[in-house]
């Protein structure tokens, strides 16, 4: 979603996550608010934030996902793709991320890299 600032794509984001997999399914949504605090500055935190949101939504502990120390960038970022395909398709997953171009610089955040767009399972959505 593009638009200037204040065109009211946070507003829309919160009701399309609020839609989101409707009917039998009982879909994961995870909402982020980039920029909005220190904590969803950086795409290390967002990283860090998702993972173990995926883990605790989909029962797994951060022992059997091999926790990985916040440090190591692309560790978080391989962690984030192991734990996508436990989303099924009768508890689908559905990221939204707001204002990505808030995140800080750090980690060559804004070229999107560490998010693996091109290769979802297919009960993820992002």
């Amino acid at each position: 979603v593009y638009g200037e600032s204040g065109s009211g794509k946070t507003s829309f984001m919160a009701s399309l996550a609020a839609l989101t997999f409707g009917g039998q399914a009982e879909p994961v949504v995870i909402t982020r608010f980039l920029g909005t605090t220190v904590d969803s500055s950086t795409a290390r935190s967002v990283l860090a934030s998702l993972c173990d949101h995926i883990a605790m939504a989909y029962g797994v502990k951060p022992s059997d996902t091999q926790a990985i120390a916040s440090d190591d960038f692309d560790s978080l970022a391989k962690r984030l793709t192991t734990l996508l395909p436990l989303a099924t398709a009768t508890q689908p997953l559905c990221i939204f991320l707001d204002a990505l171009d808030q995140l800080s610089p750090e980690d060559n955040a804004l070229a999107l890299a560490w998010l693996p767009l091109r290769t979802l399972p297919p009960y993820v959505r992002m």
